[in-house]
């Protein structure tokens, strides 16, 4: 697996919530808030993973769950968010293309190549992608710079996604499909985990990871 449950044991806490009430997005942010979208639309779960960026650390603030939404109702929901996120991360791949379409043309599209510097990341999920993604947070994890809520449907999901050598020699990463999802909030985490990794307008660099010891907790 990539993520052992011991692992995700370290970095649950209190902090970290799943929810977060309407009187949150309508108030202006002390630290900058990012996502990760892994979109569904009908057989697996939609997942918006939102968390604040409090120095080094990031915090879990929201974990949106959208099951068996129609997508236009989806894009309303995180567009209200996403006028308060510095960036989205999204999942765009077979349904989701139509998401992030609509949230470009609202938001603007992030791409450091073409120089431009909206809200919205368009990731295809290729292997390449997973190889960048999911080894990046289980890197965030060791290092505990992820906080995450410490709920079983959350530690069960991120336990889920499998790194896999396939026949061929090369690596992806997998996950079997089940009643709770198929590694959907470990996706929406591993992306907002990349989003939070984007710098600013700024320059557009990816930050660089600080050195510090394991067991650092926040401090408020």
């Amino acid at each position: 697996m990539l993520l052992p449950y011991e692992l995700i044991a370290t970095c649950e806490a209190a902090e970290a919530t799943t929810t977060q009430a309407d009187a949150f997005w309508n108030a202006r942010q002390q630290f900058p808030l990012y996502a990760g979208w892994d979109f569904a639309r009908k057989k697996d779960l939609s997942v918006l993973w939102t968390a604040q960026k409090v120095g080094p650390i990031k915090v879990t603030k929201e974990v949106l769950i959208m099951r068996g939404m129609s997508t236009p109702a989806q894009v309303e929901l995180v567009s209200h968010r996403l006028k308060h996120i510095t960036r989205l991360c999204l999942d765009y791949t077979g349904a989701g293309v139509g998401a992030g379409d609509l949230l470009v043309e609202k938001f603007g599209e992030w791409n450091f190549d073409k120089h431009q510097f909206g809200k919205v990341e368009l990731c295809t999920f290729t292997d390449s992608l997973k190889r960048d993604i999911f080894p990046s947070l289980k890197v965030a994890l060791e290092q505990r710079e992820f906080l995450v809520p410490a709920t079983r449907e959350i530690r069960e999901d991120l336990h889920s996604m499998y790194r896999v050598v396939t026949a061929a020699g090369n690596v992806t990463y997998r996950a079997p499909h089940s009643p709770n999802g198929h590694a959907d909030r470990c996706t929406g985490l591993a992306l907002c985990n990349r989003a939070a990794g984007i710098g600013g307008a700024a320059g557009g660099l990816r930050s660089v990871k600080s050195e510090r010891p394991r067991g650092r907790r926040l401090v408020a």
